[in-house]
């Protein structure tokens, strides 16, 4: 073989093999070990952040019902518009 021996062989393919070097592996480690840092990073933050919204819950879901209101009637206005509605006049 013309493999280097710090080269160790990392998978077999149908015409091919696929090697890798220490340093690379270390690289490897350190990037998977940084993504499972991230990913743990991200639980704790999500967690803190329900935590701190949990006394503002009964506000929120006003604000959300509130807003999806908002939205509706603006949709309903938009399309209203779009397409040359009026609004019925009623007689007595």
């Amino acid at each position: 073989d013309k493999v280097p021996d710090n080269y160790r062989r990392r998978q077999t393919l149908k015409n091919a093999e696929r090697y890798i070097t220490p340093e690379l592996k270390a690289f490897e480690d350190k990037a998977l070990s940084a993504q499972e840092r991230a990913l743990v990073r991200e639980k704790i933050l999500y967690e803190q952040l329900l935590q701190d919204c949990l006394p503002h819950i009964a506000q929120l879901q006003t604000i959300a019902h509130a807003v999806a209101s908002l939205d509706t009637l603006v949709s309903l206005a938009a399309h209203a518009s779009k397409n040359n509605w009026c609004a019925p006049e009623l007689i007595d």
